[in-house]
């Protein structure tokens, strides 16, 4: 389930372990890090293990503390995308560490848009809106297309959403 994304992680510049030592030398920390790799939907949401019974994807507690699962994102994310304003939606994988064998996590998504910010928020409603919607800058894309976004479309805006 995992092979498309670990291949993306492993061709991006694979997984690196990383070890903190105290002062007499004992490891006191280890964790991974991961190039950010921008993938679809599908790429992200189609290869959970066990579809959706984890919570293993995009984590977000509104305010009202409700959560709200994976294949709620999912069947939202798509209804973003089938809208005629909205170019695409991609998911941001942020960490994965193939020795806890979990699956690849996000609190990231893309929007490319024609809408406004406002508008968006209306789309995600108050339980499963981003903490943060930012438009990103145009000295972004460059980075962001080397971490596998396509090329927006000319009039388009895109947008970082991220979860706290």
């Amino acid at each position: 389930m995992l092979d498309t994304l670990v291949e993306k992680i492993n061709k991006h510049g694979g997984i690196q372990y990383v070890e903190m030592k105290n002062d007499e030398g004992v490891i006191c920390n280890r964790h991974t890090r991961i190039p950010q790799i921008i993938v679809t939907l599908e790429e992200y949401f189609e290869r959970l293990p066990d579809p959706f019974n984890k919570e293993i994807g995009l984590r977000v507690f509104a305010a009202n503390a409700v959560h709200f699962t994976d294949a709620e994102f999912y069947e939202l994310f798509k209804s973003f995308r089938g809208k005629e304003t909205v170019q695409g939606v991609w998911i941001e994988l942020v960490h994965y560490d193939p020795r806890e064998e979990e699956y690849p996590y996000s609190d990231i998504c893309y929007i490319s848009t024609i809408a406004e910010e406002d508008e968006i928020k209306e789309w995600f409603g108050n339980k499963s809106c981003p903490s943060d919607i930012t438009i990103c800058e145009d000295a972004e894309f460059e980075e962001l297309h080397l971490m596998g976004l396509p090329p927006i479309k000319d009039g388009y805006t895109l947008y970082y959403c991220w979860w706290d």
